[in-house]
């Protein structure tokens, strides 16, 4: 049992001997869409759907994974759709992110974008930040 013991304070967070496991925090997720206008009249889209997530062309199945554990913003989740309120921010961690994003009035559009912490401080604990920043527009339905 004494050995178990020494394994876990060894094995934990070491600026010290603490026992406890190591916690990453995000101080915001890491895709802020500012953002969405009518693309015809720069007008702002204030509220949009985000479904059929991809990271990194891996197929996201439950949308709670892109808001559980980080802080998000402007974000509700309506079944397997994201709703945007902008500016709205989602996403654990870096990635190629792709999605369909619309709204009432305006045609679908499949959108690829980028996403990485500016920040990241590495050790025990660690931590990510400073979320990439996004602005894109959609077509009015015609």
């Amino acid at each position: 049992m004494m050995l178990l013991a020494g394994a876990f304070v060894t094995n934990s967070c070491s600026n010290g001997p603490t026992a406890g496991p190591c916690v990453h925090t995000y101080e915001d997720a890491v895709l802020h869409v500012r953002n969405v206008t009518n693309s015809s009249t720069n007008a702002p889209i204030p509220r949009i759907a985000i479904t059929k997530v991809s990271i990194d062309g891996r197929t996201v199945t439950d949308v709670r994974a892109l808001v559980e554990g980080i802080p998000v913003q402007g974000i509700q989740i309506a079944g397997d759709s994201l709703i945007c309120t902008t500016e709205c921010a989602f996403g654990p961690r870096d990635g190629t992110y792709a999605f369909t994003a619309g709204a009432a009035g305006y045609q679908d559009k499949d959108v690829t974008l980028v996403a990485s912490f500016a920040r990241f401080v590495a050790g025990c604990p660690s931590s990510s930040g400073g979320g990439s920043i996004f602005e894109f527009g959609l077509q009015p339905v015609p």
